[in-house]
């Protein structure tokens, strides 16, 4: 009767009343996410020709862990906050800011950004 979306741990509770009075509650819990599940992560990164991407949730300080390092071309950020993204690993050398929800090119960037994180969580230089 419910469809829930599968990224969505949720607890979601429906009291329906019907005509004659009576109360009907419905309730279901946890949904959880399968394990390689393609959710919308709050930074994607793309490589030149958008076949291969990674996204993160989290700031990752090293990039070459994961496969994608000196690859993105392209950065999409589907959260509410601005990510800054660095050339070097542990979130050193020149960076750039992309800002929240929106999508762009990394221009001269490209294919040179070793390490990320949000703005708000980048540390203290």
């Amino acid at each position: 009767m419910f469809k829930f979306n599968k990224q969505l741990t949720a607890l979601a509770l429906l009291t329906l009343t019907s005509v004659a009075g009576t109360t009907l509650t419905l309730s279901e819990a946890s949904a959880r996410p399968r394990r390689n599940s393609r959710a919308l992560k709050e930074v994607t990164l793309r490589d030149r020709d958008r076949r291969g991407s990674f996204g993160s949730n989290s700031g990752i300080s090293d990039l070459s862990k994961v496969g994608f390092d000196n690859r993105a071309d392209f950065v999409e950020i589907n959260s509410s906050v601005a990510w800054r993204f660095y050339t070097g690993k542990n979130f050193k050398g020149r960076s750039t800011v992309v800002r929240p929800n929106t999508g762009r090119s990394l221009g001269r960037f490209a294919n040179k950004i070793s390490s990320f994180c949000a703005v708000s969580k980048c540390p203290k230089k």
